[in-house]
This record gives C-alpha cells, sequence and structure tokens, in this order.
C-alpha cells in the first residue's frame, strides 16, 4: 500500500459494503486527502474490469491485477479498519475519532476477548491509548444495545448482534426470565457497570438462563454478549456513545436504503454523521427487531431461497450478518432477499460461495447490489 500511495497522484479505494469496509475506506479517504493526496472511493467493482490497469486499493475484495491492485482482508486476529488504522497512524498520525470506528469495526467482527478484557490483535492497543487518553471508557456491561438508556429488556429486544432466537425482537419472553431471576420490576434496573455483587450474580444467573436457551456454554454466551466500550459525553458534544449500539445504528442504516453504504463512507469525514445515523436507527430499531425476530428463526427452519424482511430492508446486509454471527450462512448460495418482485443479494455473497471475482463483478450494479436466480 506505500508503494501506490507514495508513487501514483490519484489512488481509487474499492471496498466491499461490509461495515468493515466502509469503515477502512472513510479512513483511508479522508486521511489521503489531508495529506494532499487525490483519492476517491467507488463501490462499482465493475472498474476492476473495464480499467484493470488503474492503481486501486481493495478492502476486502479479491484483486484483478496485482501489480496494480492492493487487497486488504480482515484476518483472524484483526478488522481491516483496525489494519488501516494502526497502518496511518504510524505513517502520519490520525485523529481519536478515526481510532474509534476501528473499535467499532473490531466489535463487529467479533474480535472482543470478554474472558480476557482485551481485543484479539491491532485493536487492543489502539483501545489502551483511548482509555489512557479518556476518550473511551471500557464498561463490563452486555453489548445490548442501548442498555444505560433502555434497560436490560428493551435493550436485549432491540440487539440485532448477537442476534439471541426466540429472545431478539421479544420483550415478552425477555421480561418474564428477568422478573424471575432479578425478582423485580427489571425496569428498575440500572447503572448495569455499578452492580453490586448479589445483582451481578443475578445478572449472570439471568445470562446463563439465556446461554442455556440458546444451547451455547456461559462461556461462549458472556464472550458475545459481555463487555462493551462507552464514549463520555464530554468527549462527544454531550452525546454519551455506547460502541456497540453505534455497530448497530450503522448496521441497521447500512441495509434501509439502497444508497446507504455511499453514505456511510462520510462517517470519518464528518462526525456529526454518527448522531443523524443514531437518531434514524432510533426511528426503526424496534420495528425491524420485532419482524427479524419472527423472520429468522423461520428462515433456519425452512432455509427457503430468499429471506422475505417485507421490504423493509432495501439491501440484504444486515440479514447476512445476522446470520454469519450466528454461524449459519448456508455454503453455496448467497443470502438473498425479495425487493421489488427480484431475489437480491450482495456482491461479498457472491464471493464468499465462490464465484469467481471477475464473474462476480460482472453480477452487480454500481452499489454491489446483485440480482441472483
Amino acid at each position: 500500500m506505500v508503494s501506490i500511495i507514495s508513487k501514483y497522484k490519484s489512488v481509487r479505494i474499492i471496498p466491499d459494503t461490509s461495515l468493515d469496509s466502509l469503515l477502512a475506506s472513510s479512513i483511508l479517504l479522508k486521511t489521503l486527502r489531508e495529506r494532499g493526496i487525490s483519492a476517491k472511493v467507488t463501490l462499482d467493482a465493475k472498474v476492476l474490469i473495464d480499467e484493470r490497469d488503474t492503481p486501486a486499493i481493495l478492502i476486502n475484495l479479491p484483486p484483478l491485477n496485482q501489480s496494480q491492485h492492493v487487497s486488504i482482508s480482515y484476518r483472524q486476529d484483526y478488522s481491516a479498519t483496525g489494519f488501516i488504522a494502526s497502518f496511518l497512524d504510524d505513517l502520519y498520525m490520525i485523529e481519536w475519532w478515526d481510532k474509534v470506528l476501528s473499535i467499532i469495526a473490531a466489535l463487529y467482527r467479533d474480535l472482543y476477548v470478554f474472558k480476557e478484557g482485551k481485543f484479539k490483535g491491532l485493536e487492543d492497543k489502539i483501545l489502551r491509548e483511548l482509555v489512557n487518553d479518556k476518550r473511551l471508557e471500557e464498561a463490563t456491561i452486555p453489548r445490548a444495545w442501548g442498555i444505560k438508556r433502555l434497560g436490560i429488556v428493551e435493550s436485549i429486544k432491540r440487539t440485532l448482534i448477537p442476534f439471541l432466537p426466540g429472545f431478539t425482537g421479544n420483550s415478552e419472553k425477555i421480561q418474564e426470565l428477568a422478573s424471575r431471576v432479578f425478582k423485580k420490576n427489571p425496569d428498575q434496573i440500572r447503572n448495569l457497570d455499578k452492580l453490586d455483587e448479589e445483582m451481578l450474580s443475578q445478572l449472570l444467573e439471568f445470562l446463563n438462563n439465556i446461554a442455556k436457551t440458546l444451547g451455547m456454554t456461559i462461556e461462549d454466551f458472556t464472550n458475545k454478549l459481555l463487555g462493551d466500550f462507552i464514549i463520555p459525553s464530554e468527549v462527544f458534544n454531550g452525546l454519551e456513545i455506547q460502541l456497540s449500539e453505534a455497530m448497530g445504528s450503522l448496521l441497521v442504516f447500512n441495509s434501509l436504503y439502497r444508497d446507504s453504504p455511499i453514505y456511510m463512507l462520510e462517517i470519518s469525514l464528518d462526525m456529526s454523521v454518527i448522531p443523524v445515523i443514531l437518531s434514524i436507527y432510533e426511528s426503526s430499531i424496534d420495528e425491524a427487531a420485532s419482524m427479524l425476530g419472527i423472520i429468522i428463526p423461520e428462515w433456519l427452519t425452512k432455509k427457503n431461497t430468499y429471506i422475505d424482511v417485507e421490504e423493509y430492508f432495501k439491501r440484504p446486509g444486515i440479514v447476512i450478518d445476522i446470520l454469519n454471527s450466528l454461524n449459519a450462512l448456508p455454503a453455496k448460495k448467497p443470502i438473498a432477499i425479495l425487493y421489488n418482485g427480484q431475489k437480491i443479494t450482495e456482491l461479498r455473497e457472491l464471493l464468499r460461495v465462490g464465484i469467481k471475482p471477475e464473474e462476480a463483478y460482472t453480477l452487480c450494479d454500481e452499489v454491489q447490489l446483485c440480482v441472483v436466480k
């Protein structure tokens, strides 16, 4: 990547439409522009065929021209965003907000190990720096979206990743279990990062009950659900941000509209984008969780050729990410939703099931939506 940045005055960046890739591309785009390098991002992978001799940095996409295309992909122990943030910080020094975005990407890639209290790879160094600079606070609370504002029932109901079949979208079931375990109205349970010993024991019992229902060990379950990070309100213009919920808001927004990934590229350039996306997410998440709480378990049972999201989502990304978090993506067929009477998937799904890159690139439109038969 250094050779392309230093050799050429103009750089093209082409990510797939996963959250990790879009965050990485946004950071890279802003940082290169700030250093006087002409950079632009396109989602249209067909340009890799039409202009294969043009220098390009690909994020989580395979190259077609090894001499002109540099490909950066996430690994088992770090995200593409974590790599980009670390690389650019060593090269130029990047802003704290871009480092926070790398932590969001690491949560998305499920790289936090609760038992060890650390990320698996590059992001842990970034996290320690952010905590030391008081930009982030570590919180031993469930990564349930909005838990500090909403309490345990409503936050678990709306959490889509990790998706909890039977609980996601089902506040009555969560309420019944929480009332039985905590022996009081669960709406009264707040400040979960400051629980006394008895309440902490009850919380673990509550989580253990959910884990048993889902057929998971408590260790595996707590690793998926416990441990979060908070941007204090004094750091972000009076707004306290829970990073798992910020991740959730970005995932939901990224699937709500056809062109959402294009707007997501603004997030590093302009911090004020995240409150706007949080507001859009807040107006849609409860309905989305209720719908997906029914649709996803039904699909897991029947394994139909597409998932009918009733055209609520214009892109299948959130469904792909949910099924990936459940290790339920089918090996040989891409996940598709029904939209405008057609089965629609994303480029990253075609590549996942083994379609050759050049063929996959021709099958998708300029925002990486692809019709499947």
